[in-house]
């Protein structure tokens, strides 16, 4: 369906143009239109990326002018549906780069930043439901059996970070100018993730599906400087090298909504289980179990920028590590969703083969209903890893050890002598080091 021509609605500024009112004639019937067409039809390059373009400006624009000649939400969902079902289009839209381009599409990127924000902050009805189709298939895609699929949704992922995080963009994002009503707060600034649910939990996806990247990447650089840029995809391992403001600003996104910040949480504790997991029962260099820590501490360094976001919009003091604990002690829920995506992504980061812990659970070996969220003490070593540990051994200090054993006996000497999860981690990487555990 449509080729490579420009094929607008509006991809100029609406408040610069004389003809608006014909133009929303034009863009009603051809959502009307589209909105009787079956999931399967996709249009081509050309239409997609400029249905994009055009309805992602106007939803800039005009989206919440609240002018009653404006497209609704329901008139524009056709036209998101359509543009969002060519994948090569939602690259270019995502990264800026194009994916197998047409002749005929040449887009100056300052109009898909502008069709970009317009996307992702407009208030859609919806909660970000329909507009989330731009994004989804970077997780979705990036395990496909189709090598071309699989390549296509990491790098789109790469130049996602880079679109997402770049320059003022994320001062646009985390600062809409949206008014909001939240807990019993009324934010005049709202974040975008805060009130386009879908879209935020899109992003919580992407980042189950990279979570490697983030535990892994270098931290600092050799002049001790934070590291800044993100790296090109590596389709091996699919590993990521992005900076690390840049990690925090994506985190930050999601802390953004009180789901996905408790979804983050899920996500970083259930890495610390696999990751101690895999070192314990493999045997794998110190250095394989270092990701935790670091993951801990651009979860926390993403909180405390929330925090600050808000303090800025609110003029008082949020304390967005407080409220998320709390949510996060009172209703985290079953990990089981969870296991095969965070556990791939570590094993493919880590390489550590079929006959790993890891892809172990994730191959369905061990029951993943016996999964569940750390409640605060060190009893998370039962269900699936006691199996394990009972049949495996500690082979890298002075002496071999049955690695139950060698678990066991940190929990009986440490069992509640540290307050924070940052001391137990320092604690146990310690011990693992063939240390005493103690800080």
């Amino acid at each position: 369906m449509g080729g490579p021509g420009r094929t607008q609605v509006l991809t100029s500024s609406p408040h610069r143009n004389p003809h608006r009112n014909l133009y929303m004639d034009e863009a009603r019937a051809l959502s009307q239109m589209f909105g009787q067409t079956t999931d399967d039809l996709q249009g081509g390059y050309g239409l997609s990326t400029n249905l994009a373009l055009s309805t992602g400006s106007y939803a800039n624009y005009w989206g919440d002018s609240g002018d009653d000649h404006a497209l609704t939400d329901a008139q524009m969902y056709p036209l998101v549906d359509v543009a969002s079902r060519n994948k090569d289009a939602n690259y270019f839209m995502l990264t800026g780069t194009h994916h197998n381009p047409e002749l005929g599409v040449d887009i100056d990127d300052s109009q898909r930043e502008q069709a970009f924000e317009g996307l992702f902050t407009h208030r859609w009805n919806d909660e970000g439901e329909t507009v989330s189709q731009f994004t989804d298939w970077l997780s979705e895609d990036l395990d496909s059996d189709d090598y071309q699929e699989s390549s296509r949704a990491g790098r789109g992922f790469a130049g996602f970070m880079e679109t997402i995080t770049d320059d003022d963009m994320p001062e646009k994002l985390m600062n809409t100018g949206t008014h909001l009503k939240e807990g019993g707060n009324e934010y005049q600034n709202a974040s975008f993730t805060q009130y386009n649910i879908e879209l935020a939990h899109s992003l919580s996806d992407m980042f189950d599906a990279h979570v490697y990247s983030f535990a892994n990447g270098d931290v600092y650089d050799t002049n001790d400087q934070f590291t800044q840029g993100i790296g090109q995809y590596r389709h091996s391992d699919g590993f990521i090298q992005m900076g690390t403001e840049e990690r925090a600003t994506f985190m930050q996104f999601l802390m953004g909504n009180d789901e996905t910040a408790v979804e983050a949480a899920e996500t970083v504790d259930l890495y610390h289980q696999m990751e101690s997991a895999t070192f314990l029962g493999g045997g794998a260099s110190a250095e394989t179990s270092r990701g935790s820590g670091t993951l801990q501490g651009l979860f926390d360094h993403s909180l405390k920028m929330e925090s600050e976001s808000r303090y800025q919009d609110l003029g008082e003091q949020v304390d967005r590590e407080e409220e998320v604990t709390g949510i996060f002690v009172t209703e985290a829920g079953n990990l089981s969703e969870k296991i095969p995506v965070v556990g791939t992504a570590l094993s493919k980061g880590i390489e550590h083969g079929k006959d790993g812990i890891v892809e172990a659970i994730v191959d369905g070996e061990f029951d993943k209903t016996e999964w569940s969220v750390r409640s605060g003490n060190l009893n998370w070593l039962d269900g699936p890893f006691e199996t394990f540990m009972r049949y495996s051994e500690v082979t890298w200090c002075a002496t071999v050890e049955n690695a139950w054993d060698f678990v066991t006996a940190y929990v009986d000497e440490f069992e509640d002598t540290y307050e924070t999860q940052a001391e137990y981690l320092e604690s146990i990487e310690d011990y693992v080091d063939c240390g005493d555990g103690r800080i």
